[in-house]
């Protein structure tokens, strides 16, 4: 953990709503390869690799309706809650169960934050 730290610090504190998705899609899916097998990603996602992974990931992400709002003013950007939700995620690479056996569902379990919600908040 301490050497992953330091270079979570790095990857996370030049996060804007702008770079969020392709930041967010990094996260899920290198902690997605490391952690599950990727033939049970394949199936379940239909993901060939890690790259198309992202690349899908976040262009999906770019197209919700919330990421929409963002675009047109109508929602803000939570940089700590990104940075939280990021970190949440790249965490769960520590587990001792990350060795390419990690179950789907405690997969999703330990990347679920409040703070992952809380990104892009309504504007008042």
């Amino acid at each position: 953990m301490t050497k992953t730290f330091p270079l979570l610090l790095v990857l996370t504190a030049c996060t804007t709503g702008g770079n969020y998705p392709d930041k967010y899609a990094s996260a899920l899916c290198e902690t997605a390869y490391a952690c599950l097998d990727n033939d049970n990603i394949e199936l379940v996602s239909g993901y060939d690799d890690e790259e198309e992974c992202i690349a899908e990931m976040s262009s999906d992400f770019r197209s919700n309706n919330t990421y929409d709002e963002f675009e047109e003013g109508e929602r803000s950007f939570n940089k700590d809650a990104a940075n939280a939700c990021l970190t949440e995620i790249e965490e769960v690479q520590q587990d001792s169960d990350c060795d390419g056996s990690m179950s789907a569902w405690t997969f999703f379990t330990d990347i679920q934050s409040d703070d992952c919600d809380d990104v892009f908040p309504t504007v008042e």
